[in-house]
């Protein structure tokens, strides 16, 4: 996994690469040519993609911090509909640089996206004179889903900032888009995945050392130390129990 996409099963794999234009031109060719790979393992399933680049010295990436804003940046997206619902999905986003951004889709009368979710996942990026590549590897762990479904929603867009070009796999009209599971493809052939044994053991530690002077010179040092931890299991696919000892309120806007 070093972000180049030429190991020989890679390339065993013909590749999916129908996009059209949303932006700036509805329904137009692009002027850049995407591929998609997608392969799976018991354990992860794991996506390729070539974003070819006619001027690699054009490509626009700034950002590293997890889940930062690439407005600015070259961009690749991708959802994943793991129940077939067509109303929520995994959000998925990584530039030229490896940056990861990652969250949940609901689907309504409107579309949000809750980016406080953070998967365990990995992207590895070179970029080169074909233009840049990506290799993506997500756990089946880390995401839940319909273990007896062989089928997932999909849809993947990638955006050429430079001129402001943002093509869609399906659903490249205005009015449908990334953010709208409805408007998503189908992955086929997903057989027999592994959620593991859906427990999740999180962690935390804090400690703090400070330093009172009083008037008469002396000093009086504090100390403090503190623990705690998460714990969430899946009971289905739908349902999580989730257990906390000494809440980190340092993080309650995640637990809202």
């Amino acid at each position: 996994m070093d972000g180049l996409v030429d190991e020989a099963f890679w390339l065993a794999i013909p590749p999916s690469g129908n996009f059209r234009m949303q932006e700036p031109k509805e329904g137009g060719a692009p002027t850049e040519r995407t591929e998609i790979r997608i392969a799976f393992d018991d354990q992860n399933i794991y996506i390729g993609v070539i974003c070819h680049d006619n001027d690699p010295s054009g490509i626009k990436a700034f950002q590293k911090k997890r889940d930062a804003s690439l407005e600015t940046d070259d961009h690749f997206r991708w959802i994943l509909d793991t129940f077939m619902d067509k109303r929520r999905a995994y959000f998925f986003e990584i530039n030229p640089l490896g940056l990861r951004g990652d969250g949940l889709i609901s689907s309504g009368q409107g579309q949000t996206l809750n980016m406080d979710w953070d998967g365990i996942w990995n992207a590895w990026t070179y970029k080169g004179d074909f233009g840049w590549s990506a290799e993506i590897r997500i756990p089946f762990k880390s995401i839940n889903f319909d273990p007896k479904g062989d089928c997932w929603g999909i849809n993947f867009q990638r955006t050429i900032r430079r001129k402001n070009e943002v093509l869609l796999w399906t659903g490249h009209r205005r009015n449908q888009g990334l953010l709208r599971p409805q408007n998503a493809g189908i992955l086929r052939g997903l057989h027999n995945p592994s959620q593991g044994i859906g427990l999740e053991f999180v962690p935390y530690g804090i400690a703090q050392n400070d330093k009172e002077y009083q008037e008469t010179g002396e000093s009086i040092r504090n100390k403090s130390a503190d623990l705690g931890f998460d714990v969430n299991y899946n009971i289905t696919p739908n349902l999580r129990a989730s257990f906390t000892y000494n809440t980190d309120f340092a993080q309650t806007e995640v637990d809202d």
